[in-house]
């Protein structure tokens, strides 16, 4: 431990505030196909769900289950219910 009149003093001698270090890129520049070819796979699947989507054909089934809803109207609330015995 030094002595209160030595020189060495590690409190009595002004440092520098700590800085950030110095930044160096190591990394290479990033060619331009690259996100060009990211861009057009984006474009050629959101094309084939749209052209896919419209092209797609109805369930035969399903439309008609809808066709069948649409053709029964209901029963007025006080009319009596059409019962088969």
């Amino acid at each position: 431990m030094a002595a209160h009149a030595s020189n060495d003093d590690v409190h009595t001698d002004p440092q520098p505030p700590p800085g950030l270090p110095d930044i160096q890129d190591e990394a290479a520049d990033t060619p331009m196909w690259v996100p060009a070819l990211g861009l057009a796979l984006f474009v050629l699947a959101a094309l084939w769900l749209v052209i896919s989507s419209a092209f797609d054909a109805p369930d035969p089934g399903e439309a008609t289950l809808e066709g069948e809803a649409t053709l029964e109207a209901p029963a007025p609330a006080g009319a009596p219910a059409d019962r088969e015995h």
